[in-house]
């Protein structure tokens, strides 16, 4: 996508979701416009999806601008992941959202990165989201307090790497994401169990 507006220049340039289309006749569409009417097709087609985009600010001979990165189309939650959610009520802790735990490969130079791969949602992780019932059952006992909190986090991969990159041009790959930090806490003289999943 161009800085600034972006021009149309064929006649039947078109957007498809499904069986319907949006089609541009020679017009010119800001760039947010584009990002804009991407959400309200989205929203208008029923699926839940995400517009992924980057925002980069102006300097002195350079317009500040928005580049459309991708759409994203996400499948329904697994039943493991609502088994999960279920469990999680019954112990008194809030629901985890769809997309709140994720993990996405990330390429950078020096200090900065970008997106580098998939991402990959707890809810469509069947094994995971049952491993950790399967954790909660055992461990927390009859007493035991469950509580949930979620972090962000990026990992930049090889330390040597990494440093190598902070001075010179070359390229480093890790992860981020947000993890979920599950405490089940044992009371008075008993153990506390802590475990991070992504």
């Amino acid at each position: 996508m161009r800085i600034g507006l972006v021009v149309w220049e064929v006649t039947d340039t078109e957007i498809k979701f499904g069986r319907k289309a949006y089609v541009f006749e020679d017009r010119e569409i800001t760039d947010y416009g584009f990002i804009d009417m991407l959400n309200k097709a989205l929203d208008k087609s029923g699926v839940k999806g995400k517009v992924f985009y980057d925002e980069y600010e102006g300097g002195f001979f350079t317009p500040s601008q928005v580049v459309f990165d991708r759409l994203e189309i996400f499948a329904k939650p697994c039943k493991e992941f609502n088994a999960l959610n279920k469990c999680l009520s019954k112990l008194g802790v809030k629901p985890i959202g769809e997309f709140d735990v994720f993990s996405v490969g990330i390429c950078g130079k020096r200090n900065s990165y970008s997106d580098d791969g998939n991402f990959r949602y707890l809810c469509h992780q069947p094994k995971l989201c049952l491993s950790v019932i399967d954790y909660i059952k055992a461990n927390k006992g009859r007493n035991g307090v469950v509580s949930v909190v979620l972090k962000d986090y990026v990992y930049h991969g090889d330390d040597t790497d990494y440093r190598i990159a902070i001075y010179e041009e070359s390229e480093w790959y890790g992860r981020k994401g947000r993890k979920l930090i599950l405490t089940i806490k044992g009371g008075k003289g008993k153990k506390d169990y802590i475990t991070e999943i992504f």
